[in-house]
């Protein structure tokens, strides 16, 4: 889930300390005519359900810090089970108020998230960026 195609670097650090089964920082930097720095805080659980048979797992992500070139990002997976075993439902909720991003840049980046999570789900290797 990390944004790898519109940055330049991107340094993960996993179990931040949270309460939440999911917890990780990611550390973007961009290296463009003016380098661009921020980090997005990831947390997520099963919010219904139990851990070995969730029924909703919410993951959510959020700018904590960085530049004022991106004055929002943050965004909510929401991973839904299904009475088909072999159907999961996602749903992708993103907001972003950015100097130089919008509609498409989202649209752009939550198609990668997608493709990337069906290839590993299939055991197929990650796409390129597109």
């Amino acid at each position: 889930m990390v944004a790898r195609c519109s940055t330049t670097t991107q340094t993960v650090t996993l179990d931040i300390g949270s309460p939440f089964a999911l917890s990780f920082l990611v550390h973007y930097f961009v290296d463009d005519i003016l380098d661009v720095e921020w980090d997005d805080q990831w947390r997520g659980d099963v919010v219904r359900g139990e851990p070995e048979a969730p029924e909703v797992i919410l993951i959510k992500h959020q700018k904590v810090r960085g530049s004022d070139f991106i004055d929002l990002s943050e965004g909510t997976i929401e991973i839904v089970d299904n009475p088909d075993p072999n159907v999961t439902e996602l749903r992708f909720v993103e907001h972003l108020d950015a100097l130089a991003g919008g509609i498409s840049d989202v649209i752009e980046g939550m198609q990668d998230n997608y493709d990337r999570l069906v290839a590993v789900t299939h055991g197929r290797p990650i796409p390129p960026c597109p």
